[in-house]
């Protein structure tokens, strides 16, 4: 189903998503060329690596992992959601088709009145309008059953589109079983289960913006000459 081909990706993005959760900090070099009291230049050579923030990071990881959690329940509920249209779709044609089936036999044990009460009418047995009466019910079984199979054929469409499914289906015994109700228990808790990780994730997100604000660390080399006289290095 192309759905929850889609819902698969967006799952597969989350996860990835926990990978790149970490953010990699740069390393500044700098090279300074300048005077300092003399006429001679001096050099400066900078390596500052930046410790990043590490709250920050892990905030960032769990946040990611909220989101993988969002996906998959959503790709749950609309598996649902998928399953009971299907399965709508499913009754609807078995009801058309099971109508079908009836208003056939109907036709049928019609037809043989009909030609039981032409042989009749050709013997006396009845007059012309017994005939017509049998003739117009006839005719109304079979305006019916060709509404009918219209509506069986339209059903059978539909659960194809909902199914993403082509060809024939062979309806089982006892097609039109109940339907169990009221709601289960699993399954309200996946119609709410998107909603309440989207509350988690809303929640990961604030954290994460309040430990943003928390200072980063680096650590650096310098290499400084003053010359002639002096060599400067530090950490």
């Amino acid at each position: 189903h192309p759905s929850l081909k889609n819902a698969d990706l967006q799952v597969q993005i989350a996860t990835l998503g926990i990978a790149g959760a970490k953010e990699i900090p740069k390393t500044n070099l700098n090279l300074e060329a300048g005077q300092i009291n003399t006429p001679i230049f001096d050099f400066r050579v900078d390596a500052i690596q930046s410790l990043g923030n590490t709250a920050a990071n892990r905030q960032r990881r769990e946040l990611a992992k909220a989101n993988v959690a969002l996906s998959e329940s959503e790709k749950m509920l609309l598996q649902k959601q998928i399953a009971n249209q299907v399965r709508q779709h499913w009754y609807q044609w078995a009801y058309a088709a099971e109508q079908v089936r009836l208003l056939q036999q109907q036709r049928d044990l019609y037809q043989n009145v009909s030609d039981k009460a032409t042989l009749q009418l050709n013997a006396g047995e009845i007059n012309r309008l017994d005939k017509t009466l049998v003739d117009n019910q006839l005719l109304v079984l079979n305006q019916s059953l060709a509404t009918a199979e219209l509506e069986a054929q339209s059903a059978l469409t539909n659960l194809r589109q909902a199914a993403f499914l082509n060809g024939n289906f062979a309806l089982p015994a006892n097609a039109l079983s109940e339907m169990n109700l009221p709601v289960a228990a699993n399954v309200a808790n996946a119609l709410t289960e998107p909603y309440r990780q989207q509350v988690i994730v809303n929640q990961q997100e604030t954290i994460l913006q309040k430990k943003q604000l928390n200072p980063e660390w680096s650590f650096g080399y310098f290499n400084q000459s003053i010359r002639p006289d002096f060599n400067l290095q530090g950490i």
